[in-house]
């Protein structure tokens, strides 16, 4: 549901906010 589609998002959000802040962006 839309729940679940939100947990992925801020998951995803905070896996890119972690490797910024480790300065090691995977792109």
């Amino acid at each position: 549901g839309f729940g679940s589609l939100l947990g992925k998002a801020l998951k995803a959000g905070l896996k890119l906010g972690a490797n910024l802040l480790g300065g090691a962006p995977q792109q």
